[in-house]
């Protein structure tokens, strides 16, 4: 979470946000949740439909999963 990545690195929930907002333009949540798309997108190639799994990068089921899928399809688009 981007609560445990500030406390990692020893600065506040705030100011992480802040920067990723200066630098990249997106929250930390979303930047976090756009690089477990992006592995899952790298596994699920590697490994074929049948032996990918999305819990393998952190969703903790297939319907987040595949809403978290389209979003960050949908904002490639723009």
């Amino acid at each position: 979470t981007a609560q445990r990545l500030a406390e990692i690195i020893g600065i506040t929930e705030k100011r992480l946000n802040d920067i990723c907002h200066t630098h990249f333009g997106k929250t930390p949540a979303r930047l976090i949740q756009n690089y477990r798309i992006q592995r899952a997108l790298e596994y699920h190639a590697e490994m074929g439909e049948e032996n990918f799994n999305c819990i393998l990068v952190g969703f903790d089921n297939h319907r987040r999963y595949v809403t978290a899928l389209e979003k960050y399809r949908s904002t490639l688009k723009q």
